[in-house]
């Protein structure tokens, strides 16, 4: 059972690592910006209360790993036993109720504060911060502007982090020899608790994959209706089957690059971009429009003028200019031109296909 609650101390040292990556790495992505990446200009360097709160936290966190690395330890580590309360009954929500057991003594335990065998469990803090790396650092300033420099550059930032963790374990265990030496009656073993998380990480793992790969397999996009030259001769004003319906849209590109647009904020960091690109289908004119993860837009239109490109979304007449009027400015008119009464609107969903 003593295995059970070392893996639980194992989880602390994880969640340590998890504020120090995530705090440290605001703090990280705003340091980088000064070195002009992407030719970007410096941004103000500029903290708030918040932001240093964020920095003293994630100082902590990570000083805390580092004490316990560099000058090791055996810990009387503890834990009380939980029992179940009972649900807490929401309107919308049934939460469950989880209280230390206080009949129940505290149970304390020695666990050693580093071994190079935690590196396992550093791995998964560089597992987050991939994720993060993979949800946001595509999303390159050479396609979406320097506004999202930040953005793009802190889960890079969190990864240097995250991988200076096990890098300085190992650092500290075979180069510094900071090593805890116990008698043999004393020593514990340091992998049946890694052994427990992987094999419970595992399982939800394996069933996101198998559940990711049932949905490959779906191709639901390709279910959708095909919209091209042949499908929408005439517009919607002939093919009200499309109207307001999600499609496959086969275009050719009339300009080399997408349009940046959509910005709403004074300060340019706080801009909320749209990516806007036109294209004829036949006879009409298809403004495409990508609100979220716009760099896939502007990385299918880059230099692809007058070639065919495949995009899935919603189609529909053009809104009313007065609930988007970006969408008549930076987005439409002033790049594209004014267009005529049968130019519609495709609001981008998916990635993009050639």
């Amino acid at each position: 059972m003593n295995h059970w609650y070392r893996a639980a101390s194992l989880v602390k040292i994880l969640f340590f690592e998890f504020i120090a990556i995530m705090s440290l790495g605001m703090l990280g992505a705003r340091l980088l910006a000064r070195f002009n990446f992407f030719g970007c200009p410096p941004p103000e360097l500029t903290f708030d209360g918040s932001d240093l709160a964020f920095v003293l936290i994630g100082l902590a966190a990570a000083g805390w790993v580092a004490w316990r690395t560099l000058w090791p330890k055996l810990i009387r580590d503890s834990f009380r036993p939980v029992l179940k309360a009972g649900p807490l009954m929401l309107p919308n929500a049934i939460i469950p109720v989880v209280l230390p057991n206080l009949a129940l003594p505290r149970v304390e335990y020695p666990f050693p504060s580093t071994n190079p065998a935690y590196v396992f469990i550093d791995l998964f803090a560089i597992g987050i911060a991939l994720i993060f790396v993979s949800a946001l650092g595509g999303a390159s300033p050479v396609l979406t502007g320097c506004s999202n420099l930040r953005t793009y550059l802190f889960p890079w930032a969190a990864l240097g982090l995250a991988v200076g963790f096990p890098l300085l374990r190992l650092f500290s265990w075979y180069i510094l020899k900071r090593r805890l030496a116990l008698p043999p009656e004393q020593k514990i073993s340091a992998w049946k608790p890694i052994i427990i998380l992987w094999t419970i990480a595992a399982i939800p793992t394996i069933l996101i994959l198998i559940a990711m790969s049932l949905q490959g397999l779906d191709h639901s996009a390709d279910k959708l209706p095909l919209v091209n030259s042949e499908t929408f001769a005439g517009g919607l004003a002939v093919h009200s089957e499309f109207n307001n319906a999600f499609v496959r849209l086969d275009g050719t590109l009339k300009f080399p690059q997408a349009a940046r647009c959509g910005c709403e904020q004074v300060k340019i960091e706080d801009c909320i971009w749209r990516a806007g690109a036109l294209l004829t289908v036949g006879d009409t004119e298809v403004l495409a429009v990508q609100t979220i993860d716009v760099y896939e837009l502007m990385q299918a239109a880059d230099n692809h003028q007058g070639k065919t490109i495949r995009l899935v979304g919603k189609l529909q007449p053009m809104p009313d200019p007065i609930e988007k009027p970006w969408l008549f400015s930076a987005c439409g008119q002033e790049t594209f031109g004014p267009g005529d009464a049968k130019r519609v609107y495709l609001q981008v969903e998916e990635p993009t296909s050639s």
